[in-house]
């Protein structure tokens, strides 16, 4: 498995109201996730220690290839301008810092 980590900083809008940050998030998932069928899981996990309103989302993928289906799918959907406008409405909530990509170690699951 690989997985494609994205560290955001919520915005001073987001950090204004939390819960309404976080039913954003919940809303959003179905509609932004719904045609990515090559993304096994994504999860979210919120800094508790370290750099305050900082959430990484983890993207799992079978490999490399799935991964870059993955962006395929995404620059064709960013062509259509209602999806691609419903898109950066994140950039009300969060700013990316960065991204990463790691892999399972090559040791036995369990």
């Amino acid at each position: 498995m690989m997985y494609v980590v994205y560290r955001t900083h919520l915005t001073p809008e987001a950090r204004a109201d939390l819960p309404r940050f976080w039913r954003w998030v919940h809303e959003r998932e179905p509609w932004f996730y719904r045609d990515f069928t090559t993304i096994k899981w994504v999860r979210r996990y919120v800094t508790v220690v370290g750099p305050s309103y900082t959430v990484e989302t983890w993207q799992a993928f079978e490999d490399m290839a799935a991964y870059a289906e993955y962006l395929r799918q995404v620059a064709q959907h960013k062509a259509d301008p209602e999806w691609e406008r419903r898109r950066v409405e994140q950039d009300r909530y969060w700013e990316f810092l960065d991204n990463r990509i790691l892999t399972d170690a090559p040791l036995p699951q369990g």
